[in-house]
């Protein structure tokens, strides 16, 4: 009886064009959604929503672990899978080193792919070091030898000028910054691409697992010749 509905589920999904048998619920579908929203307002935004997403993704890779030795069945299968995957992605930047997650210094292909990304969504700011108080470049002017300056005035290395220094409006000291930190996008973005590697193969796992648990169903006797 198992077997027969087995069997017409995949004849199902065949119909619908999915392949391996694969299946998705709607609930994986918002799931899918939620992830890839805050995913898009962690890369953006940085700060408090990325190290939200940074702590889920840690949480998910535990509990995907632990459903890999004590689960069963096909949501053991998908664990497996989800950590191969996962695995196969995070391990070249884990080995190449922190230089991943600098954009310009990246070797990796992925990594400089996402250099673009980054120039798409970074926004140079100016942080009071004392109070945290960020400000917009229109709200800060340039100073070098203690004169206010054009910022292209100031050639790259100082070029005999004292060491340049951003103010604001009303005086206060601050520095320049980036929102969100390059690190902070990396970090962001390969977490996402692990864990995206990681469901694609895990719902893989979980295809081939159910094909495979599958057996032909014997003909009864009315239906042989």
């Amino acid at each position: 009886m198992e077997n027969d509905r087995r069997h017409q589920e995949l004849r199902a999904l065949r119909r619908l064009g999915l392949p391996f048998g694969l299946q998705f619920s709607l609930f994986e579908l918002l799931a899918i959604l939620l992830f890839a929203g805050v995913g898009a307002a962690a890369l953006r935004g940085g700060g408090a929503v990325a190290l939200i997403l940074v702590q889920a993704a840690l949480w998910l890779f535990v509990v995907v672990a632990i459903l890999a030795f004590v689960g069963r069945g096909s949501w053991r299968a998908f664990a497996i899978g989800f950590l191969l995957g996962a695995a196969g992605y995070g391990i070249p930047p884990l080995y190449v080193g922190v230089g991943e997650l600098d954009p310009y210094e990246a070797k990796l292909p992925l990594t400089k792919v996402l250099l673009p990304v980054w120039h798409s969504v970074t926004t140079p700011i100016y942080v009071d070091p004392m109070t945290g108080d960020e400000f917009r470049s229109d709200q800060v002017q340039l100073f070098a030898n203690g004169v206010a300056v054009d910022a292209s005035a100031v050639p790259p290395g100082g070029g005999g000028f004292m060491a340049p220094e951003y103010r604001t409006l009303d005086g206060r000291v601050v520095r320049w910054s980036e929102k969100p930190l390059r690190e902070e996008f990396m970090l962001v973005a390969h977490l996402l691409f692990a864990v995206a590697a990681g469901y694609v193969f895990g719902k893989l796992a979980t295809a081939v697992y159910r094909r495979r648990s599958v057996r032909p169903r014997e003909p009864a006797a009315s239906e042989t010749i």
